[in-house]
């Protein structure tokens, strides 16, 4: 018997429920990754570019103590948010090099 999830049917997304377990969820742990990368995409997560303007004076920045968000962060969200006519930024630290 075979069984199919949800959306687009390929060979990546069938499941022959008399195959062992541990491919199966090797599978399934394999979709749920690309679902989630695709959804994580659909959330428009942006990467901030570099500005020269200042921080508009009207732009608090609320962190958590002990955490520092340095002047070029803050024009880069500064300008991000008056570009994209946002009222809030939600800043996610990005990845160390």
């Amino acid at each position: 018997m075979w069984c199919a999830a949800r959306g687009r049917v390929d060979e990546a997304m069938m499941v022959d429920s008399r195959a062992p377990r541990r491919p199966f969820l090797a599978r399934l742990v394999r979709l749920l990754a690309r679902r989630l990368a695709a959804s994580q995409a659909n959330f428009g997560i942006s990467v901030l570019t570099e500005s020269d303007e200042p921080v508009a004076p009207d732009h608090r920045f609320v962190v958590a103590r002990g955490v520092v968000v340095d002047e070029a962060t803050r024009r880069a969200a500064s300008a991000h948010v008056r570009r994209k006519g946002l009222a809030v930024l939600d800043l996610v630290p990005g990845r160390a090099s």
